[in-house]
Protein backbone atom coordinates (compact mmCIF):
# COMPACT_ATOMS: atom_id res chain seq x y z
CA UNK A 1 0.00 0.00 0.00
CA UNK A 2 1.40 3.40 -1.08
CA UNK A 3 0.60 7.03 -0.29
CA UNK A 4 -0.75 8.68 -3.43
CA UNK A 5 0.78 12.12 -2.80
CA UNK A 6 4.28 11.15 -1.66
CA UNK A 7 4.54 7.71 -3.25
CA UNK A 8 5.98 6.29 -0.04
CA UNK A 9 5.23 2.67 0.75
CA UNK A 10 3.08 2.49 3.87
CA UNK A 11 2.15 -1.13 4.40
CA UNK A 12 2.28 -4.64 3.00
CA UNK A 13 -0.33 -7.39 3.37
CA UNK A 14 0.77 -9.45 5.20
CA UNK A 15 3.37 -7.42 7.05
CA UNK A 16 6.94 -8.71 6.58
CA UNK A 17 8.54 -10.50 9.54
CA UNK A 18 12.09 -11.24 10.55
CA UNK A 19 13.99 -14.26 9.25
CA UNK A 20 13.76 -16.05 12.59
CA UNK A 21 9.99 -15.59 12.79
CA UNK A 22 9.58 -16.73 9.18
CA UNK A 23 11.63 -19.87 9.95
CA UNK A 24 9.46 -20.65 12.96
CA UNK A 25 6.28 -20.23 10.96
CA UNK A 26 7.68 -22.50 8.23
CA UNK A 27 8.67 -25.23 10.66
CA UNK A 28 5.38 -25.00 12.58
CA UNK A 29 3.34 -28.18 12.32
CA UNK A 30 0.14 -26.92 13.96
CA UNK A 31 -2.72 -25.05 12.26
CA UNK A 32 -2.10 -21.42 11.36
CA UNK A 33 -4.30 -19.08 13.38
CA UNK A 34 -5.81 -15.85 12.09
CA UNK A 35 -4.56 -12.66 13.66
CA UNK A 36 -0.90 -13.66 13.58
CA UNK A 37 1.64 -11.35 11.94
CA UNK A 38 3.26 -12.47 8.71
CA UNK A 39 0.77 -15.12 7.63
CA UNK A 40 -2.11 -15.30 5.15
CA UNK A 41 -0.51 -14.44 1.81
CA UNK A 42 -2.13 -15.67 -1.41
CA UNK A 43 -0.65 -18.65 -3.21
CA UNK A 44 -1.52 -17.37 -6.69
CA UNK A 45 -1.92 -14.03 -8.49
CA UNK A 46 -4.16 -11.42 -6.86
CA UNK A 47 -6.98 -10.39 -9.22
CA UNK A 48 -9.02 -7.98 -7.06
CA UNK A 49 -8.38 -5.46 -4.27
CA UNK A 50 -11.09 -3.29 -2.64
CA UNK A 51 -11.24 -1.16 0.53
CA UNK A 52 -14.36 -0.50 2.58
CA UNK A 53 -15.81 3.00 2.95
CA UNK A 54 -14.28 3.56 6.43
CA UNK A 55 -10.71 2.46 5.60
CA UNK A 56 -10.90 -0.34 8.14
CA UNK A 57 -10.71 -3.46 5.99
CA UNK A 58 -8.75 -4.31 2.84
CA UNK A 59 -10.23 -7.20 0.83
CA UNK A 60 -8.20 -9.16 -1.70
CA UNK A 61 -9.21 -11.96 -4.08
CA UNK A 62 -6.90 -14.32 -5.92
CA UNK A 63 -6.75 -17.10 -8.47
CA UNK A 64 -6.29 -19.50 -5.54
CA UNK A 65 -10.04 -19.09 -4.88
CA UNK A 66 -9.70 -17.34 -1.53
CA UNK A 67 -11.08 -14.04 -0.25
CA UNK A 68 -8.93 -12.50 2.49
CA UNK A 69 -9.88 -9.67 4.83
CA UNK A 70 -6.96 -7.59 6.15
CA UNK A 71 -6.85 -5.01 8.90
CA UNK A 72 -6.08 -1.68 7.25
CA UNK A 73 -3.97 -0.32 10.13
CA UNK A 74 -1.98 -3.40 11.16
CA UNK A 75 -1.83 -5.50 7.98
CA UNK A 76 -2.96 -8.62 9.88
CA UNK A 77 -5.44 -11.03 8.28
CA UNK A 78 -8.72 -11.04 10.21
CA UNK A 79 -10.90 -13.36 8.11
CA UNK A 80 -10.70 -15.70 5.15
CA UNK A 81 -13.31 -17.26 2.84
CA UNK A 82 -12.33 -20.30 0.80
CA UNK A 83 -14.01 -20.52 -2.61
CA UNK A 84 -11.43 -22.82 -4.10
CA UNK A 85 -14.13 -25.37 -4.87
CA UNK A 86 -15.69 -22.81 -7.22
CA UNK A 87 -12.40 -22.26 -9.03
CA UNK A 88 -10.31 -19.15 -9.40
CA UNK A 89 -11.73 -15.72 -8.56
CA UNK A 90 -11.28 -13.45 -11.58
CA UNK A 91 -12.92 -10.13 -10.58
CA UNK A 92 -14.21 -8.39 -7.45
CA UNK A 93 -16.53 -5.42 -6.95
CA UNK A 94 -17.57 -3.70 -3.69
CA UNK A 95 -20.70 -1.63 -3.13
CA UNK A 96 -19.54 0.75 -0.41
CA UNK A 97 -22.94 1.93 0.80
CA UNK A 98 -24.25 -1.58 1.52
CA UNK A 99 -20.87 -3.30 2.26
CA UNK A 100 -21.59 -6.02 -0.28
CA UNK A 101 -18.71 -7.73 -2.09
CA UNK A 102 -19.33 -9.51 -5.38
CA UNK A 103 -16.77 -11.80 -7.02
CA UNK A 104 -16.89 -13.82 -10.22
CA UNK A 105 -15.51 -17.34 -10.25
CA UNK A 106 -14.49 -19.84 -12.91
CA UNK A 107 -17.54 -22.01 -12.20
CA UNK A 108 -19.68 -19.44 -14.12
CA UNK A 109 -21.22 -17.89 -11.01
CA UNK A 110 -21.14 -14.61 -9.09
CA UNK A 111 -20.69 -14.88 -5.33
CA UNK A 112 -21.96 -12.05 -3.12
CA UNK A 113 -20.85 -11.73 0.50
CA UNK A 114 -21.69 -9.23 3.24
CA UNK A 115 -18.32 -8.08 4.59
CA UNK A 116 -19.83 -7.41 8.02
CA UNK A 117 -21.40 -10.81 8.72
CA UNK A 118 -19.72 -12.84 5.92
CA UNK A 119 -23.04 -14.19 4.61
CA UNK A 120 -22.69 -15.69 1.14
CA UNK A 121 -25.10 -15.89 -1.78
CA UNK A 122 -24.44 -17.25 -5.27
CA UNK A 123 -25.92 -16.59 -8.71
CA UNK A 124 -25.15 -18.64 -11.81
CA UNK A 125 -24.77 -17.76 -15.48
CA UNK A 126 -24.52 -19.78 -18.68
CA UNK A 127 -21.01 -18.68 -19.65
CA UNK A 128 -17.78 -17.21 -18.36
CA UNK A 129 -18.39 -13.90 -16.57
CA UNK A 130 -16.75 -11.11 -18.56
CA UNK A 131 -17.77 -8.23 -16.27
CA UNK A 132 -20.34 -7.32 -13.64
CA UNK A 133 -21.37 -4.39 -11.45
CA UNK A 134 -23.80 -3.26 -8.76
CA UNK A 135 -26.70 -0.90 -9.32
CA UNK A 136 -26.46 2.52 -7.68
CA UNK A 137 -28.64 1.45 -4.72
CA UNK A 138 -26.99 -1.97 -4.31
CA UNK A 139 -30.25 -3.83 -4.97
CA UNK A 140 -29.19 -5.42 -8.27
CA UNK A 141 -26.14 -7.24 -9.60
CA UNK A 142 -25.73 -6.93 -13.35
CA UNK A 143 -23.49 -9.44 -15.07
CA UNK A 144 -22.39 -10.09 -18.65
CA UNK A 145 -21.28 -13.55 -19.67
CA UNK A 146 -19.70 -15.23 -22.67
CA UNK A 147 -23.12 -16.34 -23.97
CA UNK A 148 -23.69 -12.62 -24.92
CA UNK A 149 -26.41 -12.17 -22.28
CA UNK A 150 -26.65 -9.32 -19.77
CA UNK A 151 -28.53 -10.58 -16.71
CA UNK A 152 -29.98 -8.55 -13.83
CA UNK A 153 -30.21 -10.32 -10.46
CA UNK A 154 -32.41 -8.90 -7.71
CA UNK A 155 -30.55 -9.42 -4.41
CA UNK A 156 -33.54 -9.51 -1.98
CA UNK A 157 -35.48 -12.08 -4.04
CA UNK A 158 -32.48 -13.83 -5.70
CA UNK A 159 -34.39 -13.75 -9.03
CA UNK A 160 -33.26 -12.86 -12.53
CA UNK A 161 -35.65 -10.02 -13.23
CA UNK A 162 -34.35 -9.00 -16.65
CA UNK A 163 -32.03 -10.20 -19.39
CA UNK A 164 -31.06 -9.14 -22.89
CA UNK A 165 -29.00 -10.96 -25.49
CA UNK A 166 -26.67 -8.80 -27.57
CA UNK A 167 -25.09 -9.57 -30.93
CA UNK A 168 -21.54 -9.37 -29.58
CA UNK A 169 -19.82 -10.18 -26.30
CA UNK A 170 -19.72 -7.53 -23.59
CA UNK A 171 -16.19 -6.66 -22.47
CA UNK A 172 -16.95 -4.03 -19.80
CA UNK A 173 -19.97 -2.48 -18.10
CA UNK A 174 -20.77 0.23 -15.54
CA UNK A 175 -23.94 1.49 -13.87
CA UNK A 176 -24.47 5.26 -13.53
CA UNK A 177 -24.45 6.79 -10.06
CA UNK A 178 -27.92 8.28 -10.60
CA UNK A 179 -29.40 4.93 -11.66
CA UNK A 180 -30.47 6.17 -15.10
CA UNK A 181 -28.15 4.36 -17.50
CA UNK A 182 -26.06 1.23 -17.98
CA UNK A 183 -22.95 1.67 -20.13
CA UNK A 184 -21.49 -1.33 -21.97
CA UNK A 185 -18.54 -1.92 -24.28
CA UNK A 186 -18.58 -4.76 -26.83
CA UNK A 187 -16.20 -6.83 -28.88
CA UNK A 188 -15.35 -5.37 -32.31
CA UNK A 189 -16.88 -2.04 -31.33
CA UNK A 190 -15.10 1.19 -30.42
CA UNK A 191 -18.24 2.88 -29.08
CA UNK A 192 -19.96 2.80 -25.70
CA UNK A 193 -23.61 1.73 -25.63
CA UNK A 194 -26.03 3.37 -23.18
CA UNK A 195 -29.07 1.46 -21.94
CA UNK A 196 -31.90 3.28 -20.15
CA UNK A 197 -33.14 2.00 -16.78
CA UNK A 198 -36.72 0.95 -17.48
CA UNK A 199 -37.77 1.06 -13.83
CA UNK A 200 -37.66 4.87 -13.94
CA UNK A 201 -40.66 4.90 -16.29
CA UNK A 202 -42.68 1.79 -15.49
CA UNK A 203 -43.13 -0.94 -12.92
CA UNK A 204 -40.86 -3.96 -13.36
CA UNK A 205 -41.98 -7.14 -11.54
CA UNK A 206 -39.44 -9.07 -9.47
CA UNK A 207 -40.64 -12.50 -10.61
CA UNK A 208 -38.00 -14.91 -11.85
CA UNK A 209 -37.22 -14.69 -15.57
CA UNK A 210 -36.61 -17.96 -17.39
CA UNK A 211 -33.72 -18.29 -19.82
CA UNK A 212 -36.14 -18.83 -22.69
CA UNK A 213 -37.73 -15.44 -21.99
CA UNK A 214 -34.49 -13.50 -22.56
CA UNK A 215 -34.99 -11.30 -25.60
CA UNK A 216 -32.50 -10.44 -28.33
CA UNK A 217 -31.56 -6.79 -28.44
CA UNK A 218 -29.72 -4.89 -31.14
CA UNK A 219 -27.29 -2.29 -29.87
CA UNK A 220 -27.27 1.15 -31.53
CA UNK A 221 -24.74 1.70 -34.28
CA UNK A 222 -22.64 4.75 -35.01
CA UNK A 223 -23.77 4.65 -38.66
CA UNK A 224 -27.38 5.23 -37.69
CA UNK A 225 -30.47 3.53 -39.06
CA UNK A 226 -30.27 2.27 -42.61
CA UNK A 227 -26.47 2.55 -42.67
CA UNK A 228 -26.57 6.32 -43.21
CA UNK A 229 -24.64 8.38 -40.69
CA UNK A 230 -26.17 11.43 -39.07
CA UNK A 231 -23.39 13.66 -40.45
CA UNK A 232 -23.97 12.47 -44.02
CA UNK A 233 -27.71 13.00 -43.66
CA UNK A 234 -27.17 16.51 -42.32
CA UNK A 235 -24.76 17.49 -45.11
CA UNK A 236 -26.98 16.07 -47.84
CA UNK A 237 -29.48 18.79 -48.86
CA UNK A 238 -31.37 16.53 -51.25
CA UNK A 239 -34.48 14.88 -49.84
CA UNK A 240 -36.57 12.03 -51.13
CA UNK A 241 -39.40 14.16 -52.45
CA UNK A 242 -39.84 15.92 -49.13
CA UNK A 243 -40.41 19.62 -48.71
CA UNK A 244 -37.52 21.80 -47.69
CA UNK A 245 -38.15 22.78 -44.06
CA UNK A 246 -35.26 25.18 -43.65
CA UNK A 247 -37.43 28.18 -42.76
CA UNK A 248 -37.39 29.92 -39.41
CA UNK A 249 -39.75 28.52 -36.82
CA UNK A 250 -42.23 31.05 -35.50
CA UNK A 251 -43.31 30.71 -31.89
CA UNK A 252 -47.06 30.31 -31.50
CA UNK A 253 -48.61 32.66 -28.93
CA UNK A 254 -51.36 30.20 -28.08
CA UNK A 255 -51.58 26.56 -29.10
CA UNK A 256 -55.36 26.34 -28.78
CA UNK A 257 -58.20 28.68 -27.93
CA UNK A 258 -59.35 26.18 -25.28
CA UNK A 259 -56.07 26.45 -23.38
CA UNK A 260 -55.41 29.02 -20.68
CA UNK A 261 -52.09 30.67 -21.50
CA UNK A 262 -49.83 32.52 -19.11
CA UNK A 263 -47.61 35.37 -20.22
CA UNK A 264 -43.83 35.15 -20.51
CA UNK A 265 -43.39 38.17 -18.26
CA UNK A 266 -41.11 37.38 -15.30
CA UNK A 267 -42.97 36.91 -12.05
CA UNK A 268 -41.15 39.71 -10.14
CA UNK A 269 -42.47 42.29 -12.62
CA UNK A 270 -46.18 41.74 -12.07
CA UNK A 271 -45.69 40.94 -8.38
CA UNK A 272 -43.95 44.29 -7.98
CA UNK A 273 -46.95 46.00 -9.56
CA UNK A 274 -49.22 44.36 -6.98
CA UNK A 275 -47.04 45.45 -4.05
CA UNK A 276 -45.86 48.79 -5.38
CA UNK A 277 -47.51 50.74 -2.54
CA UNK A 278 -45.77 48.59 0.06
CA UNK A 279 -42.43 49.00 -1.70
CA UNK A 280 -42.79 52.77 -1.89
CA UNK A 281 -43.73 52.96 1.80
CA UNK A 282 -40.76 50.82 2.75
CA UNK A 283 -38.35 52.91 0.65
CA UNK A 284 -39.66 56.21 1.98
CA UNK A 285 -36.83 58.20 3.64
CA UNK A 286 -37.02 58.53 7.40
CA UNK A 287 -35.92 62.19 7.34
CA UNK A 288 -37.06 64.98 5.04
CA UNK A 289 -34.47 66.04 2.48
CA UNK A 290 -32.53 69.08 3.58
CA UNK A 291 -31.71 72.20 1.64
CA UNK A 292 -28.73 71.60 -0.63
CA UNK A 293 -25.61 73.54 0.04
CA UNK A 294 -24.89 76.55 -2.11
CA UNK A 295 -22.64 75.92 -5.03
CA UNK A 296 -19.42 77.91 -5.49
CA UNK A 297 -19.74 81.33 -7.16
CA UNK A 298 -18.15 80.16 -10.40
CA UNK A 299 -20.82 77.42 -10.96
CA UNK A 300 -24.19 78.47 -12.42
CA UNK A 301 -27.30 77.48 -10.43
CA UNK A 302 -29.40 74.52 -11.54
CA UNK A 303 -32.32 76.78 -12.33
CA UNK A 304 -30.48 78.20 -15.36
CA UNK A 305 -30.61 74.79 -17.03
CA UNK A 306 -34.40 74.64 -16.94
CA UNK A 307 -36.53 75.30 -19.96
CA UNK A 308 -36.75 79.07 -20.48
CA UNK A 309 -39.51 79.08 -23.05
CA UNK A 310 -42.92 78.75 -21.40
CA UNK A 311 -44.55 77.97 -24.76
CA UNK A 312 -42.16 75.10 -25.48
CA UNK A 313 -42.56 73.76 -21.95
CA UNK A 314 -46.36 73.80 -22.13
CA UNK A 315 -46.41 72.18 -25.56
CA UNK A 316 -44.10 69.44 -24.35
CA UNK A 317 -46.06 68.72 -21.15
CA UNK A 318 -49.44 68.72 -22.86
CA UNK A 319 -48.58 65.76 -25.14
CA UNK A 320 -50.42 62.50 -24.40
CA UNK A 321 -48.54 59.29 -23.70
CA UNK A 322 -48.30 56.37 -26.09
CA UNK A 323 -50.53 54.27 -23.84
CA UNK A 324 -53.29 56.90 -23.88
CA UNK A 325 -53.01 57.34 -27.63
CA UNK A 326 -53.24 53.60 -28.30
CA UNK A 327 -56.18 53.25 -25.91
CA UNK A 328 -58.06 56.06 -27.61
CA UNK A 329 -57.41 54.65 -31.09
CA UNK A 330 -58.57 51.18 -30.01
CA UNK A 331 -61.75 52.65 -28.48
CA UNK A 332 -62.54 54.56 -31.69
CA UNK A 333 -62.00 51.45 -33.83
CA UNK A 334 -65.17 49.55 -34.67
CA UNK A 335 -63.72 46.05 -34.27
CA UNK A 336 -62.60 46.74 -30.70
CA UNK A 337 -59.17 45.09 -31.04
CA UNK A 338 -57.00 45.89 -27.98
CA UNK A 339 -54.09 43.61 -28.83
CA UNK A 340 -51.65 46.44 -29.57
CA UNK A 341 -52.30 48.36 -26.37
CA UNK A 342 -52.07 45.20 -24.25
CA UNK A 343 -48.74 44.32 -25.85
CA UNK A 344 -47.52 47.85 -25.07
CA UNK A 345 -48.73 47.62 -21.47
CA UNK A 346 -47.01 44.26 -21.08
CA UNK A 347 -43.67 45.76 -22.11
CA UNK A 348 -43.80 48.56 -19.53
CA UNK A 349 -41.94 48.42 -16.23
CA UNK A 350 -44.02 48.03 -13.02
CA UNK A 351 -43.66 51.69 -12.02
CA UNK A 352 -44.49 52.94 -15.53
CA UNK A 353 -47.50 50.64 -15.83
CA UNK A 354 -48.75 51.86 -12.44
CA UNK A 355 -48.34 55.48 -13.57
CA UNK A 356 -50.24 54.85 -16.81
CA UNK A 357 -53.12 53.17 -14.96
CA UNK A 358 -53.28 55.99 -12.40
CA UNK A 359 -53.28 58.61 -15.19
CA UNK A 360 -56.40 57.23 -16.90
CA UNK A 361 -59.12 59.83 -17.44
CA UNK A 362 -62.77 59.14 -16.74
CA UNK A 363 -63.57 58.65 -20.41
CA UNK A 364 -60.70 56.11 -20.69
CA UNK A 365 -61.84 53.81 -17.89
CA UNK A 366 -64.47 51.98 -19.91
CA UNK A 367 -62.10 51.13 -22.82
CA UNK A 368 -59.51 49.90 -20.33
CA UNK A 369 -61.94 47.52 -18.60
CA UNK A 370 -63.21 46.43 -22.02
CA UNK A 371 -59.64 45.56 -23.04
CA UNK A 372 -59.22 43.46 -19.89
CA UNK A 373 -62.47 41.60 -20.62
CA UNK A 374 -61.41 40.90 -24.19
CA UNK A 375 -58.03 39.53 -23.03
CA UNK A 376 -59.69 37.34 -20.41
CA UNK A 377 -62.15 36.04 -22.99
CA UNK A 378 -59.26 35.07 -25.30
CA UNK A 379 -57.64 33.14 -22.36
CA UNK A 380 -54.24 34.79 -22.73
CA UNK A 381 -52.01 36.56 -20.17
CA UNK A 382 -54.21 35.32 -17.36
CA UNK A 383 -52.01 36.45 -14.45
CA UNK A 384 -51.31 39.85 -16.04
CA UNK A 385 -55.02 40.57 -16.48
CA UNK A 386 -55.59 39.80 -12.80
CA UNK A 387 -52.73 42.12 -11.83
CA UNK A 388 -53.87 45.01 -14.06
CA UNK A 389 -57.46 44.84 -12.84
CA UNK A 390 -56.21 44.74 -9.25
CA UNK A 391 -54.13 47.88 -9.82
CA UNK A 392 -57.06 49.54 -11.63
CA UNK A 393 -59.44 48.99 -8.71
CA UNK A 394 -56.85 50.36 -6.26
CA UNK A 395 -56.27 53.53 -8.30
CA UNK A 396 -59.87 54.42 -9.29
CA UNK A 397 -62.29 53.37 -6.52
CA UNK A 398 -64.22 56.68 -6.61
CA UNK A 399 -64.78 56.52 -10.37
CA UNK A 400 -65.99 52.94 -10.13
CA UNK A 401 -68.56 53.92 -7.50
CA UNK A 402 -69.80 57.02 -9.37
CA UNK A 403 -69.74 55.98 -13.04
CA UNK A 404 -72.47 53.58 -14.11
CA UNK A 405 -70.77 52.74 -17.44
CA UNK A 406 -67.63 51.61 -15.63
CA UNK A 407 -69.65 49.39 -13.29
CA UNK A 408 -71.45 47.79 -16.26
CA UNK A 409 -68.14 46.92 -17.90
CA UNK A 410 -66.80 45.55 -14.62
CA UNK A 411 -69.88 43.33 -14.32
CA UNK A 412 -69.11 41.87 -17.77
CA UNK A 413 -65.53 41.29 -16.65
CA UNK A 414 -66.73 39.53 -13.49
CA UNK A 415 -68.93 37.18 -15.54
CA UNK A 416 -65.95 36.17 -17.69
CA UNK A 417 -63.75 35.90 -14.61
CA UNK A 418 -66.15 33.55 -12.79
CA UNK A 419 -66.62 31.41 -15.89
CA UNK A 420 -62.86 31.04 -16.51
CA UNK A 421 -62.05 30.49 -12.82
CA UNK A 422 -64.67 27.73 -12.61
CA UNK A 423 -63.32 26.04 -15.74
CA UNK A 424 -59.75 26.29 -14.46
CA UNK A 425 -60.68 24.86 -11.04
CA UNK A 426 -62.46 21.94 -12.70
CA UNK A 427 -59.45 21.13 -14.92
CA UNK A 428 -56.95 21.40 -12.07
CA UNK A 429 -59.13 19.24 -9.84
CA UNK A 430 -59.46 16.60 -12.55
CA UNK A 431 -55.69 16.49 -13.11
CA UNK A 432 -55.10 16.29 -9.36
CA UNK A 433 -57.50 13.39 -8.97
CA UNK A 434 -55.98 11.49 -11.90
CA UNK A 435 -52.45 12.03 -10.57
CA UNK A 436 -53.52 10.88 -7.13
CA UNK A 437 -55.15 7.77 -8.58
CA UNK A 438 -52.07 6.84 -10.62
CA UNK A 439 -49.72 7.40 -7.69
CA UNK A 440 -51.93 5.36 -5.35
CA UNK A 441 -52.58 8.19 -2.88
Amino acid sequence: MYNIQSGIKRRQFPEPVSAATAKCLKNSTGPVKLGMTGIGKHMKAVRGIVIDSLNRVVISTSLDGKVKFWDFNTGIIIHEIDWSTSGAITKARLHRHSDLLAASCDDLCIQVVDIEIYKIRAWGAQGRISDFCFSNDGRWVLGASADRVIRVWDLPTRHIINGIRTKSDVTAMAFSGTGEFLATAHVDSVGINLWTNRTLFRHVPTRHLDEKDIVDMTAPFASGEGGVSAIEAALNPQGDGEDDCTGTYTTVNQLSSNMLTMSLVPRPRWQTLLNLDVIEQRNKPKEAPGTPEKAPFFLPPLGHTAERSRVLRMSRDSGESTFTKLLREAADCNNGDYTVILAHLKALSPSTADLEIRSLQVNELVPFVRAMTQRLRSRRDYELVQTWVNAFLKCHPEAVMSEEDVRDELRKWMVEQKREASRLAELVGYCSRVAGFLSGR
